[in-house]
């Protein structure tokens, strides 16, 4: 069985809506009409309810006030359903920030549902901090098995050894290959290539899904991580996977939250087919003695939408996107991308001719994969041009012409002047060379491809899907509400496709282009360095080859990603995540909370927006200073990394390798992770330490700031006390019942005493915890 491919995501599907931070779905027919209804957990630690008022194939959700008994279970709210104790109803679980997962039980029914939260969990363990659990009979024996994402990207395993109706769970070692994915995992299982065992995706705080196949059966499971998502691609950050049959199709489609309380919709497609181009059709003209030169075009479709190239066997490359073939008679020259061909007689042979003669030549298109070949047949009399099966060359001369085309492959150019070109049906070419040329294309049927060629900047018509800018003016091409192909000249061009799904390419010059769909293509072939090409785009993009720099526009929460070259990205006004990706990127962010993603020590975050309101934040590979107006900073990877804040409160998370943290002024946040982690306190503000760990990590405190604490190195055994100040140097007391730091400048004396931070309770802290510097 094929696996499948997910669609381009769609935010906030059948009339779903942002639920404020960290959206973690779980789909359910909790009301036992037969369609599937949703249950999102937020970051606050509450789950919104939304009915499906539609049907299995056509989904229509409505927020209710109620979720029937779903307690706030403390923030960072995960919930999955399972009919765990085997009464025909589903029961809920849900994982919490703290690391544990509650169990509520539906005493209702399959109709009515109520969920009372019962102390027991049946042996669900607290896995840390931040748990995601779901629900799996991952060993076929009937019951289902738990696995439990946490903070630091493991997913933990936990066996049911009881029954179907009575569950039992015992944390086992063996996670059959589901591996450390970074940072807050959050698994999900499903049977994704129908092979009748279950795979799993593992949503990360990055907004990456990973996928692993199940290699192994239904009762031995072995994951494998293969390096493809299956198309379920960056999704913010902290993505959480739920997998639902939301068109009734017979596969299972993706819905992913992410932290800005959106859910992205995958529609899941079997992976298409190859198909072959077809066959080229062209418009058979003919050539007199005259000596014009003969135009014409080669035009074919791909139902699967690869971009073609056009040839000629036995042709010469001529390296200007043109490929040729010399005949006797002459030579002809084919425009690999666009399918425009010319002919070009050599005189004295054509002359020397006494009877019509024809010349053929083999023409090809390809799609990199497939290429169909086609004979294209020049016929050449001694006397007039005579037009055959309505596929008629017109062409008309300085003043205002005005033409009709009929119907047929026409060929229209009214050169100088203010013409008007009507065609019908057929492939039509318009060829528009003044901004008074007038193009009315007749024919709406969607199997015909009409186009414009234009030396001056142009909209196109109604019914005309192509737009070609040839010479070498600046000039712009705009499309309208179909599915355009617009090509740019080698100047620069302002290319907007319009409404539709558009492709537009751009060659040498400073190219802009216009993009407000998703699916929209931007193709830029030059290469030149000392060119800037810019999108600008209404929808979430990323930057394809060559194309320098993207703006956001419109009022839409969307995203923008970079490339490999240096990119300027700038968001819009509403929240943003804008990643550079390689290179030194410029990230500009201003109204919104915006995310930033580094990972080059060149790349440059500029936050706008000073409001107090919005909180902005950087995901960073390398040690990071964070600007002005960006309040959290989240360390990624797994390399020993640097993090410091600002003049605001900021929150500052390391990754698993050795990071030195410091937030400067403000009241900070900061947690380390794993690793040995080293907290810089440099200022008298209370910043709070979230996972202080006695065996690793160790506070270091400035004593410019801490006047009294003169000798650099491990704090002196005579400076740090537990409890209260029995003695004058006394001057670092810990709080173990409220975990309060106090540096106390008098020791034992009266006043000088100042809350410095806050630790965890409890903590078995020593002088050799701290570090003067």
């Amino acid at each position: 069985m094929a696996d499948p491919l997910f669609n381009t995501p769609i935010t906030n599907p059948f009339d779903l809506i942002d639920v404020g931070s960290d959206a973690s779905p779980s789909f359910v027919d909790v009301d036992g009409d037969g369609d599937l209804d949703v249950f999102i957990g937020n970051g606050s630690g509450n789950t919104s309810f939304f009915r499906n008022n539609g049907t299995v194939n056509e989904a229509s959700f409505v927020q209710e006030s109620s979720n029937f008994g779903l307690t706030d279970v403390g923030g960072f709210s995960k919930i999955n359903f399972a009919d765990i104790d085997g009464d025909g109803d589903q029961d809920a679980f849900i994982g919490n920030g703290a690391g544990n997962t509650q169990f509520f039980r539906n005493t209702g029914t399959d109709v009515a549902p109520s969920f009372v939260n019962e102390a027991t969990n049946f042996g669900l363990s607290d896995v840390g901090s931040f748990a995601s659990p779901t629900f799996a009979d991952i060993d076929g024996d009937g019951d289902l098995d738990a696995f439990v994402g946490e903070r630091f990207g493991n997913t933990q395993f936990f066996r049911n050894t009881g029954t179907a109706t009575t569950p039992n769970f015992v944390s086992e070692q063996n996670t059959f290959g589901l591996t450390d994915i970074g940072a807050f995992a959050t698994p999900s299982f499903v049977d994704v290539d129908k092979d009748g065992d279950l795979d799993a995706f593992v949503g990360q705080s990055g907004g990456n899904i990973l996928f692993f196949r199940n290699t192994g059966t239904v009762t031995t499971p072995n994951f494998v991580n293969e390096e493809t998502s299956l198309g379920l691609g960056n999704n913010g950050y902290f993505s959480a996977p739920s997998f639902a049959d939301i068109d009734g199709d017979g596969d299972m489609d993706a819905f992913i939250g992410n932290n800005d309380g959106n859910i992205l919709y995958y529609l899941n497609n079997i992976n298409p087919d190859l198909v072959a181009p077809s066959l080229i059709s062209y418009n058979d003209t003919r050539f007199d003695d005259n000596f014009a030169a003969v135009n014409g075009v080669l035009s074919a479709t791909d139902a699967d939408g690869d971009t073609l190239s056009y040839g000629i066997v036995g042709g010469l490359d001529m390296g200007d996107r043109t490929v040729s073939l010399n005949n006797t008679l002459g030579t002809l020259t084919v425009n690999k991308a666009t399918g425009d061909y010319n002919f070009v007689a050599t005189d004295s042979e054509i002359e020397a001719l006494s009877t019509d003669t024809s010349i053929n030549f083999i023409v090809t298109v390809s799609d990199n994969a497939a290429t169909v070949n086609q004979t294209l047949t020049l016929n050449i009399t001694q006397s007039g041009v005579t037009e055959t099966n309505g596929n008629d060359v017109l062409t008309g001369t300085a003043g205002n012409d005005s033409f009709d085309g009929l119907a047929g492959n026409d060929r229209i150019n009214g050169l100088g002047g203010a013409d008007t070109m009507r065609g019908g049906l057929g492939n039509d070419i318009y060829v528009v060379e003044d901004a008074g040329d007038k193009v009315i294309e007749t024919s709406a049927l969607t199997t015909e491809i009409d186009r414009v060629t234009s030396t001056v900047s142009y909209v196109l018509t109604a019914n005309v899907e192509n737009l070609t800018l040839i010479r070498t003016n600046a000039i712009n091409g705009t499309g309208n509400q179909l599915k355009n192909v617009i090509i740019g000249n080698d100047a620069a061009n302002l290319l907007n496709g319009g409404g539709g799904v558009d492709s537009m390419t751009g060659g040498l010059g400073n190219d802009n282009y216009i993009v407000d769909n998703i699916g929209d293509k931007v193709i830029e072939t030059s290469a030149l360095v000392a060119e800037l090409d810019k999108v600008t785009s209404s929808v979430t993009y990323t930057l394809t080859a060559n194309v320098e720099n993207l703006s956001l526009s419109g009022l839409n929460a969307i995203n923008g990603t970079g490339n490999t070259l240096n990119n300027v990205i700038i968001g819009n006004s509403a929240a943003n995540t804008l990643n550079g990706g390689a290179g030194a990127d410029s990230m500009t962010g201003g109204l919104g909370n915006d995310a930033y993603i580094v990972e080059n020590i060149g790349d440059n975050v500029i936050e706008t927006s000073a409001l107090t309101t919005e909180i902005d934040r950087v995901v960073s590979t390398i040690s990071y200073t964070l600007k002005a107006n960006v309040e959290n900073l989240i360390l990624s990877g797994v390399d020993n990394l640097n993090g410091k804040g600002n003049t605001l409160n900021n929150i500052l998370i390391g990754n698993s390798g050795n990071n030195i943290l410091n937030g400067l002024e403000g009241i900070d946040i900061m947690t380390g992770g794993l690793g040995k982690d080293l907290f810089r306190l440099t200022t008298l503000t209370r910043d709070r330490i979230t996972d202080f760990n006695v065996a690793d990590d160790t506070i270091q405190l400035e004593n410019g700031i801490f006047t009294q604490l003169t000798t650099t190195g491990v704090l002196s055994v005579n400076n740090f006390k537990i409890g209260v100040a029995t003695d004058a140097d006394d001057f670092i007391l810990y709080n173990s019942v409220n975990g309060v730091l106090t540096y106390d400048s008098n020791g034992n004396g009266a006043g000088g005493a100042t809350q410095i931070a806050v630790l965890g309770i409890g903590l078995a802290l020593t002088n050799a915890d701290f570090g003067v510097i």
